[in-house]
């Protein structure tokens, strides 16, 4: 915690980081890398609201690339349903839990995707979403 804004354990600025490594040899995504802050409690009518944002970096498998470089030079189909080589991707997240009352809250999401699918022949995404949870 950065900065304690109540009397909550988690009312204040929060941040996070991380980093993910998967075997590329079996897995389409090698590695995993994401930081961001969580802030909660910062506007005194609504303590139990919260935003985000989030950064993340992953990196697609070098096997993959290759054997995907080789198909694209025969002419064949790309492995993994790609219209591209797969190289890496990074993701820009925003968002907002709005605290509906004890039990149920509803999040607006915006991410801005760079490199969608990890591919550098697809525009980067603007894409807009919502979750809701509801506890019982």
């Amino acid at each position: 915690m950065l900065v304690r804004q109540g009397p909550g354990g988690q009312d204040g600025i929060i941040a996070l980081g991380g980093y993910i490594h998967n075997n590329p040899e079996n897995s389409v995504y090698a590695d995993q890398f994401f930081a961001g802050v969580v802030d909660r409690g910062f506007w005194a009518a609504r303590p139990q609201d919260a935003m985000a944002l989030l950064f993340t970096y992953n990196t697609v498998s070098g096997q993959l690339g290759k054997v995907q470089a080789q198909e694209l030079e025969l002419g064949l189909p790309l492995s993994n349903s790609a219209t591209g080589v797969q190289t890496h991707e990074m993701l820009l997240e925003v968002n907002y839990n709005i605290h509906v009352w004890r039990g149920v809250s509803f999040q607006p999401d915006f991410q801005y995707v760079i490199r969608p699918n990890a591919q550098a022949n697809i525009h980067n995404a603007a894409v807009f979403g919502f979750r809701a949870h509801v506890w019982f």
